[in-house]
């Protein structure tokens, strides 16, 4: 019996159950299931043909958006971002998974880490008193400069175009010059090499373009393509092909490979069938031997071999024109790119140099700067302490060399002094504090005043200022190539302070007779000579003895002095100390008139003192006879007299009435 499946009528329903499964199964079991495995056999074509390739690109030191543009341009897409610890500014990417270089299918996902933001610097930490080293930025891009400078905490300043030779976009100049020390934050200007416009006939310079898939597409519209990357359209021939008429199905050089800018690329366009065609397999990650026997299987050949280096799937083929799927003639050939090993390299040694230079040397080796870590060292901010792998190992080209470089301890070195006030000619000690301490270290000093140290693992020195004034004294201390500067000290060297005196004995004298004249100074820890200066036109000659002797021949008062001088240097004079000679002096003079002028005003006194002394005084009485008077004096108290008043008038006579007879005596 048959079954009937004509519309209008019923179908069993178990027919259809089964009929439903067998639909479901096909369209669950890939196509290539129930077809003989033969390895000679062709591949799945209409599966490959829908997996388009692209390499992919290098996004490191990028931020997010620009990788983000970057990856979208070649048909990727941003996968997984994370922050996690690694070199770089803060927010750049500094890894990213797959690598650069890898061929992935289009659309795959590109997963970033980026730098984690860093925390503000705490203001109280005085870190701006300090300076750093600026590191050198020849042979580096923006993004290496700017990721080493952000690691001294330094800033990339103005950056300008410039024709020089190397690299397009590499520094070969900067401001300020690597080595020199300034302060934290300041900007390094540079200068890159500029772009070089090429002749169209070709370029020097390294394949760096990606051939984009021309597939399908009109002249037209492939000449545009093409414009847009870099490129330009080339010869253009047709062929018959299983592709629309006036399309492109094959292209050289062939699509995902690279080439330089302004490369011609060669098309072939599809046009009316005339001859039998077949499918073009895949031979995509196949070696030579496989790929020729596989498409003499589907009645191709193998044409040209190009071999192009690359880190993956080394010895078989990465690209292939026609692409698969492709309807073309029976016997077409197709093109095959081959991935062929970088040859290896001895690693240079980079120790000890800085990191721009480094970089340089492992560019024009081949390699490239890997990881870089900090370590703090003795050594100067950016020299390469370690390396990996180490100098003389055979790497391939295009290797990552991973490198320590130098962290500085910053040192500060103070320089002080025992006394910053000294007086000329005196010893000063001078100190050379490291904070931190370090040892075997020497050092040298400048003193300011034309003096300088020798070189002396000793920190302390002496040092004496001939002249008065203000010096500034700086001291630098060094270990192999490490030198540490210290900030000035000042010191203000002052003249001797000191006085001197002159004794002579004696100071009077008759003419001929000798003296001796003695210097007494106020300081005995002075190195001092004297001139004695005798005042009667004379003097000594600068001596180192205080005593001196002698004879003045004429008589006179002489204002004798004496002079200190310490070494060659400041002098001092006493006072003036008058010496007589054969004179009287003013002061004998005074004496005996004072003397005299004593006697006569002590006889003066004692006469007048005695007249005062002789003194009455009349006491009178009531007498109804006559007047009384009492007298009392010194030579006698109680005598009495007799006032009697007599003519003429105006004469009175006194009488006494006692003593030894009678007395009368006028009375005024």
């Amino acid at each position: 019996m048959g079954s009937d499946c004509s519309p209008g009528r019923t179908a069993n329903p178990a027919f259809r159950c089964i009929a439903f499964g067998f639909l479901l199964l096909a369209l669950l079991v890939p196509p290539s299931w129930g077809q003989q495995k033969n390895p000679g056999g062709p591949p799945p074509v209409a599966v490959m043909a829908q997996l388009s390739r692209v390499t992919v690109p290098d996004v490191r030191g990028r931020t997010p958006g620009d990788a983000q543009t970057l990856l979208q341009k070649v048909g990727l897409l941003v996968g997984r971002t994370a922050e996690t610890a690694g070199p770089g500014a803060a927010g750049t990417v500094w890894r990213q998974s797959p690598a650069a270089g890898n061929v992935v299918v289009r659309g795959s996902s590109v997963n970033l880490d980026l730098v984690p933001q860093k925390s503000p610097t705490n203001p109280s930490h005085g870190d701006n008193e300090f300076k750093r080293l600026v590191p050198s930025l020849i042979g580096r891009s923006r993004v290496q400069a700017l990721e080493l400078l952000s690691r001294v905490n330094l800033k990339l300043g103005k950056v300008t175009e410039g024709e020089a030779t190397g690299a397009e976009g590499t520094i070969f100049a900067q401001n300020p010059q690597a080595g020199l020390w300034v302060p934290v934050l300041s900007s390094v200007d540079v200068q890159v090499v500029q772009s070089k416009k090429q002749p169209s006939g070709g370029s020097e310079e390294s394949p760096s373009i990606i051939v984009p898939s021309l597939r399908g597409q009109t002249t037209k519209a492939a000449t545009q393509i093409l414009l847009q990357s870099g490129l330009r359209i080339g010869a253009v021939s047709s062929g018959n092909a299983s592709a629309p008429v006036g399309t492109i199905y094959a292209q050289q050089p062939l699509a995902n490979s690279r080439v330089r800018a302004e490369t011609p690329v060669n098309v072939w366009v599809a046009e009316a069938k005339s001859t039998p065609t077949v499918s073009v397999p895949s031979v995509i990650h196949r070696d030579i031997q496989s790929a020729e026997g596989f498409l003499q299987h589907s009645r191709l050949r193998l044409g040209q071999v190009e071999h192009q280096v690359s880190d993956n799937f080394v010895g078989l083929i990465t690209a292939q024109s026609p692409e698969p799927g492709t309807r073309v003639e029976v016997g077409t050939s197709v093109n095959v790119v081959v991935a062929q090993e970088r040859p290896l390299i001895a690693v240079p040694d980079v120790v000890r140099r800085d990191e721009g230079s480094a970089a340089s040397i492992l560019s024009a080796a081949g390699l490239r700067m890997g990881m870089v870590s900090q370590k703090v060292s003795e050594e100067s901010s950016g020299t390469i302490l370690s390396q990996y792998p180490k100098a003389g190992t055979k790497v391939q080209a295009g290797t990552n060399v991973n490198v320590t470089v130098s962290h500085q301890l910053l040192r500060q070195l103070i320089v002080m002094a025992d006394d910053p006030n000294p007086e000329i000619g005196k010893p000063v000690k001078f100190h050379a504090h490291l904070d931190p301490e370090g040892s075997q270290f020497k050092y040298l000093y400048t003193f300011g005043d034309g003096a300088a140290s020798k070189w002396t693992s000793q920190s302390t020195v002496t040092h004496a200022y001939q002249a008065a004034g203000s010096y500034r004294v700086q001291a630098v201390a060094m270990r192999g190539t490490t030198r540490i500067p210290s900030e000035s000290a000042v010191i203000v060297a002052k003249e001797i302070e000191f006085k001197v005196l002159l004794v002579p004995t004696p100071t009077r004298a008759k003419p001929l007779d000798e003296i001796a004249f003695t210097a007494k100074a106020s300081r005995s820890d002075l190195p001092l000579s004297y001139q004695f200066d005798f005042a009667d036109g004379t003097q000594s000659d600068w001596s180192p003895e205080p005593v001196t002797r002698h004879i003045y021949d004429r008589p006179g008062t002489y204002p004798a002095k004496v002079r200190a001088r310490v070494a060659q240097g400041r002098i001092v004079e006493s006072s003036v100390v008058p010496v007589a000679v054969g004179v009287i002096p003013w002061t004998l003079w005074a004496a005996l008139g004072t003397g005299l002028a004593g006697l006569g005003g002590g006889a003066f006194i004692f006469h007048g003192w005695r007249q005062f002394l002789k003194w009455i005084r009349v006491v009178p009485k009531m007498d109804p006879g006559g007047q009384h008077l009492r007298i009392e004096s010194r030579e006698g108290w109680g005598d009495n007299c007799r006032l009697r008043l007599v003519k003429p008038p105006g004469e009175q006579r006194i009488v006494w009435a006692g003593g030894p007879g009678r007395q009368e005596g006028p009375h005024s």
